[in-house]
């Protein structure tokens, strides 16, 4: 059954409505696997490492590799992010014209209306 709600519609027409669950997918799915690196780390205990995400040169083989992992990771999760609202804004941004359209002839009808009332 077809949406009554025009923003509903307006969404499913445009394909706004799929990229938003594409975009939280990918979001959720690298903040995710962010999480699961850092718990691998976490569960190796105390080990000789410079900091979080940066090993030691006595850090074990497998933590040192997670840790490399995990500082990707969080270097790829803002670019991903920033990437995304800038592909979303660009979305956004092809659809204006048909809404531009819209609001300058409402708005010229009102006008009309104001000034046939003088």
């Amino acid at each position: 059954m077809e949406s009554r709600n025009p923003l509903v519609r307006s969404l499913h027409d445009t394909g706004l409505a799929s990229w938003f669950v594409k975009t939280g997918v990918t979001a959720a799915a690298a903040t995710a696997y962010n999480g699961a690196l850092g718990a691998r780390v976490a569960t190796a205990g105390k080990v000789p490492a410079e900091g979080g995400v940066v090993p030691g040169e006595e850090t074990p083989h497998d933590v040192a590799a997670t840790q490399r992992q995990l500082r990707v990771v969080q270097r790829v999760i803002p670019v991903l992010t920033g990437t995304l609202i800038v592909l979303g804004a660009q979305r956004v941004e092809q659809q204006k014209p048909d809404q531009l359209s819209v609001g300058v002839a409402k708005r010229s009808a009102r006008t009309a209306r104001r000034l046939a009332r003088r």
